[in-house]
């Protein structure tokens, strides 16, 4: 789900087990342009601080090996 809003991977280094669920209100983290690009954010904590505060967890920037899909080629399916 980080991954999307991110745009990038997240690896879960946790060591947690299971699923869980919760709601959290974040700024979303986007190039915003316009009237209201200086509203962006404005009232919301990014989800860097959210995750913190309510989770006790921490996004960290990093480098790792992730897995990727890689298309060489591609062509349009015949008419049959």
């Amino acid at each position: 789900m980080y991954s999307s809003r991110l745009h990038m991977p997240v690896l879960d280094r946790t060591g947690l087990k299971g699923e869980y669920y919760f709601d959290l209100k974040f700024a979303v983290i986007e190039p915003f342009s316009g009237p209201l690009a200086s509203l962006a954010g404005a009232t919301s904590p990014t989800i860097f601080t959210v995750l913190q505060q309510q989770l006790g967890l921490r996004l960290e920037r990093t480098t790792a090996p992730v897995d990727a899909w890689v298309i060489d080629y591609a062509e349009k399916p015949s008419d049959n």
